[in-house]
């Protein structure tokens, strides 16, 4: 089943245990926020296709959305660029992702964020077939990591930004639990003048201020990168 939707709002769990409903097109309309719960348990919606005037996606607005693979705001699934970078979830417009908003969303293996974004608590929380992330310079992780331990395919990650406009909190509530997550990614190079993870997280953590700091925990995650990854001290040095 696919449904066309006028309103403004999508109010609280508006939507919720729909487990027919497929795809969801709001591209026509004037959402402005999608509330708490509104798709919750939709388990076989797999498209979601937004308006541009969204800006807010509230808490648990698609958990437990097993099936849901793409959200856009066109049908560009049927028209990819294969020159350009696909992202499933890829959303510019959104200023907020909710507490909980795609948690428990398996099938999601791909997702863009933009620069100012704000994330709430476990919004990607049990995605575990994530694969591939796209950040910007900075953008706004509440109280939060963007990943969690139950986030282990993680494959690729960029940076699209110099390691000069890289901000604190991203290198070490985005960039660091994905390689913890994963020390594969630590041969990776991550950003637009192609650096390393360990050469991010040094740059970043330790020389960015005029005072670095040396805590333990800066000193045990940079451990941890030199020996999980020994290859990346030949490709360092």
């Amino acid at each position: 089943m696919e449904v066309l939707v006028p309103f403004i709002t999508i109010k609280s769990y508006a939507f919720l245990n729909c487990k027919n409903l497929q795809k969801m097109n709001l591209s026509e309309s004037s959402v402005y926020c999608l509330e708490e719960g509104s798709f919750g348990n939709c388990y076989n919606l797999e498209y979601v296709i937004l308006s541009k005037k969204t800006k807010n996606i509230h808490e648990a607005a698609f958990q437990n959305c097993k099936a849901l693979e793409y959200m856009h705001y066109d049908h560009t699934l049927e028209i990819i660029d294969s020159s350009t970078p696909f992202y499933e979830i890829d959303l510019k417009k959104i200023n907020l992702f909710g507490e909980n908003v795609f948690r428990d969303c398996t099938s999601l293996e791909s997702i863009k964020i933009y620069e100012f974004q704000h994330f709430r608590q476990n919004a990607l929380l049990n995605c575990s077939n994530l694969k591939r992330i796209s950040l910007p310079c900075n953008f706004y992780l509440h109280d939060c990591y963007l990943i969690h331990n139950t986030t282990r395919e993680v494959q690729e990650m960029m940076i699209r930004s110099e390691i000069r406009f890289i901000s604190r909190e991203l290198v070490e509530k985005a960039l660091l639990p994905c390689v913890l997550s994963n020390f594969n990614l630590l041969e990776n190079r991550y950003t637009e003048d192609g650096l390393l993870p360990i050469q991010v997280y040094i740059e970043v953590m330790f020389f960015r201020d005029h005072k670095p700091n040396t805590s333990d925990k800066l000193l045990e995650n940079l451990f941890l990168f030199l020996k999980e990854g020994p290859s990346t001290i030949s490709l360092l040095l």
